[in-house]
């Protein structure tokens, strides 16, 4: 707990006080290396749909059975779709376990944003 100009520790229901140190002081330390990150959109393939359309939830079934094959874990896809529901991008957004796949919601919306951005 920090009280005006002093620290006051408590360890085994003792007090101690210590006035504090090093406020004004810089302390020698190592540089840290901090590392510099860019996020990009890499196309790996590409898979033919043949209904160019998406009406239905079968033509979603379609879709993702054409993309995912046989997997044996939970998949979490967004699937961009133009304004004429029109296909444009698949992305794995997230692979779980066996019988589940836990996702948040910034994670999907990045990659519709990130999506967007390559639109225009």
């Amino acid at each position: 707990m920090i009280i005006g100009e002093e620290i006051i520790l408590k360890n085994d229901n003792k007090l101690y006080g210590q006035e504090q140190e090093n406020q004004g002081n810089e302390v020698d330390a190592p540089a840290k290396r901090v590392n510099v990150v860019s996020l990009k959109m890499v196309k790996e393939f590409s898979i033919l749909y043949k209904n160019r359309v998406v009406r239905s939830p079968e033509d979603g079934y379609e879709l993702m059975k054409e993309f995912l094959g046989d997997v044996d874990r939970e998949h979490f896809i967004v699937v961009c779709l133009d304004t004429k529901n029109q296909p444009t991008a698949l992305n794995v957004c997230h692979i779980g376990s066996l019988n589940a796949s836990i996702v948040h919601p910034r994670e999907v919306m990045s990659q519709l944003f990130f999506q967007m951005r390559l639109l225009f």
